[in-house]
C-alpha cells in the first residue's frame, strides 16, 4: 500500500481529535465526498462557528465562553449568553464569527493546485498549499470574511 493510501486510512479510521469531538453536521456530506475521492482526504474541519467569550489571559487559556454554536443563531441567544456573565468577568465581552475551515491532504501537487483552483474560484481566496517536511501535502481551504466585536462591557 502506498504511503498517502496508509495515511488516509489511519487518519480516517482514527477518533475525532477535536475540541467539540464531532463533525459539524453541516458538512458531513462534503467530507464524504472529499474522503469518497482517491487523490484526497480532510484532516480537519469546522462549518463556521459564533461565540460570545469573555477573553482571559490569552484566548486559548483563561478564556469563557458563554456560548458557542456551529450553527446560525438569532440576537436572542446572543443576549441569553450574556445573562451569564460573572462578576468576576471584567472587560469586554466579545462576538466573534470564524467562517468555514477544511484541511485536506493531497496525493499529488497537481490534485493540490486542482483543487486550490476551486477553493479560490469559490471565494475562498486565504486558501493555500503547505508541503511537509516528509513531503506530505496539505491544502487549506480558508475565507476571510470573519467579525469580531465587542457586544458587552462588564
Amino acid at each position: 500500500m502506498e504511503r498517502f493510501e496508509a495515511d488516509k486510512a489511519r487518519a480516517l479510521g482514527d477518533a475525532d481529535s477535536s475540541r467539540k469531538g464531532s463533525i459539524d453536521e453541516a458538512i458531513v456530506p462534503l467530507l464524504k465526498h472529499i474522503n469518497s475521492m482517491p487523490a484526497y482526504y480532510t484532516t480537519s474541519s469546522c462549518s463556521g462557528r459564533i461565540s460570545v467569550y469573555c477573553p482571559g489571559q490569552n484566548l486559548k487559556k483563561g478564556c469563557r465562553w458563554l456560548m458557542t454554536s456551529h450553527e446560525s443563531v438569532l440576537v436572542q441567544a446572543v443576549q441569553a449568553a450574556l445573562v451569564n456573565l460573572l462578576p468576576d468577568d471584567e472587560g469586554y465581552v466579545w462576538f466573534k464569527f470564524e467562517p468555514f475551515v477544511l484541511h485536506l491532504m493531497c496525493r499529488t501537487l497537481e490534485d493540490a493546485q486542482h483543487m486550490l483552483q476551486l477553493a479560490i474560484g469559490s471565494g475562498f481566496r486565504n486558501s493555500g498549499v503547505t508541503l511537509g517536511k516528509k513531503g506530505r501535502i496539505l491544502l487549506a481551504i480558508r475565507s476571510t470574511h470573519c467579525l469580531q466585536a465587542p457586544v458587552a462591557h462588564n
